[in-house]
């Protein structure tokens, strides 16, 4: 399995500790910065992450993904790939909270990305080792799954930047909404689970069995162990979000947003404004 890297790192940590730098600064400030062109590793790209984290007092969330396809031409091997969500860009709603979450960064086009998801809270922690934790503990200590929001967007100006650096600039994640638990969370079939998110009640997607990976609890799997074999472990209380369930939706920064998985009445809302 691939939770150790293979490859060493080739950033010195100054310039692992610079990147991080500009980066949080530039997410504090609402900038951008220049998409470097310079070679990156997978280590570096994660040691970045590690930085940002020290920066922003933690990981609230951790959001997994599946590779992209040419990841071999990168030399990367990997099952999935993943990044932190700093606390201070996590938001909650549900139970008569509906947030305020402003977006003042956003592409040259005016957008940030919208991806309905669910997210999956762990109710132990799981330290540092080096051993990997069976499939059935992890799966034992997840305490509650929830809808939720991620909002994206990159800090590196333009619309593309070379994909590791995309890595390592929190794999494009701006901010992140959870919802309230999901009943019955065990149950759900992803195949079968209908997925609609709207802005100002007009519809952007409506997608049934639209998870890329099938079953998105492989991730989490996939996400514990990377955490306790590299990354320091992972506490309990974090969340880790699983990827969209219907698509990516670039869009103004400017009302309500709604998702909802209505097969099993779960639904989240919030404000998103500039």
């Amino acid at each position: 399995m691939d939770y150790h890297l293979t490859q060493e790192a080739m950033l010195s940590k100054s310039a692992v500790d610079d990147v991080a730098r500009r980066l949080f600064e530039a997410r504090r400030d609402g900038k951008s910065l220049a998409a470097p062109l310079e070679q990156l590793r997978l280590a570096d790209a994660y040691a970045v992450q590690d930085a940002l984290i020290r920066l922003g007092g933690g990981a609230a969330a951790w959001k997994t993904s599946l590779p992209r396809p040419d990841f071999a031409s990168l030399g990367i091997y990997a099952m999935a790939v993943c990044a932190p969500i700093l606390k201070g860009n996590m938001y909650r709603a549900g139970g008569g909270r509906q947030p305020v979450v402003r977006e003042p960064m956003s592409r040259p086009d005016g957008t940030v990305g919208l991806e309905l998801e669910v997210a999956y809270q762990l109710g132990r922690d799981f330290p540092a080792s080096r051993e990997c934790p069976s499939e059935e503990e992890i799966l034992a200590g997840i305490a509650s799954a929830h809808i939720a929001v991620e909002i994206c967007g990159t800090r590196w100006a333009g619309t593309s930047s070379p994909y590791l650096w995309t890595l390592a600039d929190s794999l494009m994640n701006r901010s992140f909404v959870l919802g309230e638990a999901i009943s019955g969370w065990e149950a759900l079939d992803f195949t079968a689970l209908t997925a609609r998110q709207s802005l100002n009640g007009k519809l952007l997607q409506e997608s049934t069995g639209g998870h890329k990976g099938g079953n998105p609890l492989s991730l989490v799997v996939w996400q514990v162990r990377h955490c306790v074999l590299q990354r320091g472990g992972i506490p309990a209380g974090t969340v880790i979000t699983t990827g969209q369930l219907c698509g990516n939706h670039w869009v103004a920064p400017a009302g309500v947003v709604r998702g909802e998985l209505p097969s099993i009445g779960s639904t989240i809302e919030f404000q998103l404004t500039a």
